[in-house]
């Protein structure tokens, strides 16, 4: 959602089936909401032409890309979970 600076990119996850943009907002905010729950990455949010992404920072100087490769994996898995929740709920 928004060029790296030093260590931050504000990013969100996407789907087809969350069209609307408020909605993508919301889903993320679940998606970040159980990330902050599980305790494995704990990136912040901020908002990003006034749409919710998720902002993870690497600061730590042992950062590598396998803790971002990590944070990703993460929040796809996530999503794919809110995603079968929902279609659960509905179906």
């Amino acid at each position: 959602m928004s060029a790296p600076t030093l260590s931050i990119c504000g990013f969100r996850y996407l789907s087809d089936r969350w069209a609307d943009l408020n909605e993508l907002s919301e889903l993320n905010g679940r998606i970040h909401r159980r990330m902050v729950q599980r305790g494995h990455a704990i990136p912040s949010t901020t908002m990003v032409d006034g749409m919710l992404a998720i902002r993870p920072c690497f600061i730590g100087a042992r950062t590598t890309l396998k803790e971002a490769d990590e944070l990703v994996n993460e929040v796809l898995a996530i999503g794919h979970e809110v995603a079968r929740m929902d279609e659960q709920a509905v179906g």
